[in-house]
């Protein structure tokens, strides 16, 4: 179960936030966790944005399910914090 929510605060402020529900997955050996990532981003001036994102915010380091990989071995999924910039031009 998946619930998105995507605001434009104003015309230079934006929050993005994502809440997941994944159920456990017995045969990987795998507990059922709610994790949430959140985005925030500021466009002080055209063409610019500076942002702030955190993923897995609620849950403790986890194991999860890799989507990304064709192989289906668990890995262990820690929270983070990340800032960046984007400058279009």
């Amino acid at each position: 179960l998946v619930v998105r929510s995507a605001w434009d605060v104003d015309e230079r402020l934006s929050l993005d936030a994502t809440v997941r529900y994944t159920d456990e997955l017995p045969i990987l050996k795998t507990d059922s966790y709610v994790t949430a990532d959140a985005r925030l981003g500021w466009r002080p001036i055209e063409g610019v944005e500076l942002f702030l994102v955190g993923r897995h915010l609620l849950d403790s380091p986890h194991i999860e399910f890799p989507r990304q990989q064709p192989v289906t071995l668990p890995g262990v999924v820690e929270r983070e914090i990340n800032a960046g910039l984007n400058w279009r031009f």
